[in-house]
């Protein structure tokens, strides 16, 4: 079992001792952190770790369960956390480098370390990292040998591909819309514009690939292609490809047909499930293919809970109008489950729907109706012919493209979250907000300024994904770290054996952070 700190030996070391005591039911996060002499994020740590081993299991309403069989296991873990110090200075130089290796493997990883940019000089990453130089020495050197880091001058710089890339290419797959445009929304943009800068600064091209259903899907199965230019076109193969990056969604007979296709021309393949609900697909078993997962579990959502139980937040909202998508459950499962290990077991209160529009054309064909768009473009009609030719052909694509996809569409879509907010501002005694995504938060926050509800004064909003216009309103957000996973995906295809992590039959997630903004901040009493 591998630590990242005493700290977290000691909780593991405690609870595994509480469990081989025979104790069926344990304690809450904050007391037993208490009792062990550790923070309570560290003693969450463990009970994460021990979750994953299958010793203990977790039940709403009683926080940590004992497994029947947990106490065997336990009875072998005893020595190994054991937070024993080295005995002698070797030995905990030998410990010291071999866990600072560990640590700059994990941060090539998540994107720590950025990919194209040298590492600081070893005397910043002595100062990072706490150790002595000939300890720093001795872990870069361990890195580099395994083929993750290169010498450059005084420091170190992320392995490149190992491989010519010169005319070389990758495919990037994803579902389009009925006119042929890439859905690409919140995190699945973030991961394309990073995918695409990446292959940018290897000197790869990379080639648009999407695909939409045919209307009769249901009848035909029929799945059309189309290339950077919207335009009809085969699957694209050649020997110029390097690997595919498949950005899977929720039409999985539709993605499956695609990648029974892709299992057959035996290049890399990096699938990228920000939808969540895939079980062991059948194709993880080939060595040539390897599931990425951001977005859907429910370690954002933890971390979010994390980050307002720090700063005193005992209350909080979640609000979601996407409960029907697994990510939307798994965020909530998540606020719930580190409220509920910390000894807080009724802090989150649920404001969802289960049944809204499956995707953002329905909200605008429902906007178009709703706003009686055919009166409007009437008198849009008569009211252009009074403007000069040249000034008319600039605004007609405008009216046409902009009134029904955002104004009216965006109009419904916050006709329809309204009241999820009516229903969650009577619960008086909240004094944070968790939206599901950005793009609902960003109406929370137009609604709350309406309602003359200051923020963060009196109520602090937070919400996942990260957009740019988070940025732009000063919206706390979780931030996915889609720039990791774009590195990892392309070095997963160009150069394999550079990953920072050894290629798996599981899925591979990255761990992401909170953006801080001023949206959110300390209860203030």
């Amino acid at each position: 079992m591998e630590h990242s700190s005493p700290a977290l030996s000691r909780a593991l070391h405690y609870l595994v001792n509480q469990i081989v005591n025979k104790a069926s039911v344990l304690p809450a996060i904050n007391e037993l952190a208490r009792a062990a002499q550790v923070s309570e994020r560290t003693m969450w740590e463990a009970a994460r770790s021990l979750r994953q081993r299958g010793i203990l299991d977790t039940q709403y309403g009683r926080g940590l369960i004992v497994r029947p069989d947990a106490a065997a296991k336990c009875r072998q873990l005893i020595d190994v956390t054991a937070p024993a110090e080295p005995s002698g200075p070797d030995e905990k130089r030998a410990f010291a480098w071999q866990k600072t290796a560990g640590m700059i493997r994990r941060n090539l990883l998540n994107g720590t370390h950025p990919p194209h940019m040298p590492l600081p000089s070893i005397k910043e990453l002595c100062n990072i990292y706490h150790i002595s130089r000939t300890t720093m020495h001795k872990a870069l050197a361990q890195v580099a040998s395994q083929g993750l880091l290169t010498p450059a001058g005084k420091t170190y710089t992320p392995s490149a591909p190992s491989i010519a890339t010169t005319g070389k290419r990758i495919v990037f797959i994803s579902l389009a819309d009925v006119e042929r445009r890439l859905m690409l929304q919140g995190p699945a943009e973030s991961f394309y514009k990073a995918t695409e800068e990446h292959c940018l600064r290897s000197n790869i091209k990379l080639d648009i690939c999407g695909y939409y259903y045919d209307v009769n899907w249901e009848e035909t199965r029929a799945i059309h292609f189309v290339d950077a230019n919207r335009d009809i076109c085969d699957f694209p193969q050649s020997e110029a490809i390097l690997g595919y990056i498949f950005l899977v969604g929720t039409m999985r007979e539709a993605e499956e047909y695609i990648m029974r296709i892709l299992s057959h021309i035996s290049k890399p393949i990096a699938v990228l499930d920000l939808a969540g609900g895939w079980k062991a697909p059948w194709y993880l078993q080939r060595p040539h293919v390897q599931l990425f997962e951001s977005a859907i579990s429910s370690q954002a959502g933890q971390d979010i809970a994390g980050y307002l139980h720090a700063l005193g937040h005992r209350r909080v909202a979640y609000i979601s109008p996407f409960h029907r998508a697994a990510w939307s459950r798994n965020r909530l499962h998540g606020l719930r489950q580190a409220y509920n290990l910390s000894g807080y077991t009724n802090a989150i209160e649920p404001f969802t729907a289960d049944n809204p529009p499956a995707i953002h054309s329905e909200y605008q064909s429902r906007g178009r109706q709703r706003g009686r768009y055919a009166d409007l473009a009437t008198f849009y009609k008569h009211w252009s012919q009074h403007h000069e030719p040249d000034y008319h052909a600039v605004l007609d694509p405008l009216f046409q493209l902009q009134i029904p996809r955002q104004i009216l569409a965006q109009a419904e879509f916050r006709r329809y979250v309204r009241s999820l907010f009516d229903n969650a501002l009577q619960q008086k005694n909240s004094t944070a907000w968790v939206l599901a995504n950005d793009e609902v938060a960003i109406a929370a926050l137009d609604y709350l300024q309406e309602k003359k509800i200051r923020v963060p004064g009196e109520l602090s909003v937070c919400s996942f994904d990260d957009s740019p216009v988070s940025m732009r309103r000063g919206l706390t957000s979780y931030n996915f770290n889609m720039r990791a996973y774009a590195h990892a995906m392309q070095t997963f295809i160009v150069n394999r054996r550079a990953m920072p992590v050894r290629p798996s039959r599981r899925a591979i997630e990255i761990e992401g952070m909170v953006v801080e903004r001023v949206s959110s901040g300390p209860v203030r009493l």
